[in-house]
């Protein structure tokens, strides 16, 4: 898989934190080893409503 941002290569790797109220916060994702560009389904689709978003108030400007 090529990453979206800067089409290097991705990688699956595991993903730690401590912002948890039931215990330290662990998921998979991809990592770019190129810009370190990560990506999970959360991301992914956060990324998606915002380009929905976007598109929405584009075309209620009249600038279609």
């Amino acid at each position: 898989m090529k990453c979206p941002r800067c089409h290097g290569l991705l990688v699956l790797d595991t993903f730690y934190g401590l912002l948890n109220d039931r215990g330290p916060l662990r998921f998979s994702g991809l990592r770019c080893v190129c810009c370190g560009n990560v990506l999970d389904p959360l991301i992914a689709r956060n990324q998606h409503v915002a380009m929905k978003g976007i598109e929405s108030e584009y075309q209620g400007s009249g600038r279609n």
